[in-house]
């Protein structure tokens, strides 16, 4: 049993939702401390100084001060891990999509949302190729005006993925979906309430996988606690330097603005 310190209503309703395994705790010494916006890189900092046994950080903003988040990057790899919960980037939403055994020949990305929400929704639109590419990207070329930008991007392979990403005051909801193309489409749509449909196409048709109805909190605190209680590394610090310097160059966005 581990204790999850918390102010934040979503997350003590999932701490009840593992009763075998979490318990709140008013104290963060030695628990799993949940910390969000404003300022969650200087609140992780002020955790690990607390004494906690692991960090959530819940759907942090964007864009960063890409100094300051390289900065705990390095930072990171003496301390206790940290998990960021992004709900638009449910990479147990991925882990139901089949291991290709096909050669897939491009990705491509597309995104659109309210202008102050575009950088993290872009920001995770470049997460998903790279969780859909399996690992890291690198700027080809990128072509930003006020309210849109197509970005050209490489995976260590050389397979091309591209970005589109348009910003608008009318837009109601944020829209994303990723997109695996080959011989089998893989296509990942995140829903307007952050519920993610996977859905694979191939020569016996199209057929949608199983939805992961697991909230964004309860799946976070899990993934902390089995941290906690193995050996394994968190990289989510370092997948979130990646996609939020690749969307600051996507969209043209100045290198130090701060969330």
């Amino acid at each position: 049993m581990i204790g999850i310190h918390t102010d934040l209503e979503a997350y003590a309703a999932a701490v009840a939702e593992l009763p075998a395994t979490a318990v709140v705790s008013r104290a963060p010494g030695d628990a799993i401390v949940v910390v969000s916006e404003p300022n969650w890189t200087g609140r992780v900092r002020a955790a690990w100084a607390r004494g906690a046994a692991a960090i959530v950080v819940a759907d942090p903003g964007s864009p960063v001060d890409l100094d300051d988040l390289a900065a705990l990057v390095d930072e990171a790899h003496a301390r206790p891990p940290v998990v960021i919960a992004r709900p638009r980037l449910r990479t147990d939403a991925r882990f139901a999509v089949p291991s290709a055994d096909q050669t897939w020949r491009a990705l491509v990305a597309e995104c659109a949302a309210p202008t102050r929400s575009t950088p993290a929704l872009a920001r995770d639109a470049i997460g998903w190729l790279r969780v859909l590419s399996g690992g890291a990207l690198a700027p080809v070329a990128t072509d930003a005006a006020r309210d849109s930008a197509l970005a050209h991007l490489t995976t260590d392979a050389g397979v091309p993925a591209t970005l589109v990403s348009a910003a608008g005051s009318r837009l109601r909801a944020p829209f994303l979906r990723a997109v695996q193309l080959g011989e089998r489409r893989v296509e990942v749509l995140v829903e307007a309430d952050d519920r993610h449909r996977v859905t694979v196409i191939d020569e016996g048709g199209a057929r949608v996988l199983p939805r992961v109805f697991e909230s964004v909190e309860r799946a976070a605190l899990r993934r902390a606690v089995d941290l906690v209680e193995s050996s394994d590394i968190a990289n989510d610090l370092s997948d979130l330097l990646h996609d939020e310097s690749l969307a600051a160059w996507a969209l043209n966005t100045p290198p130090h603005q701060s969330s």
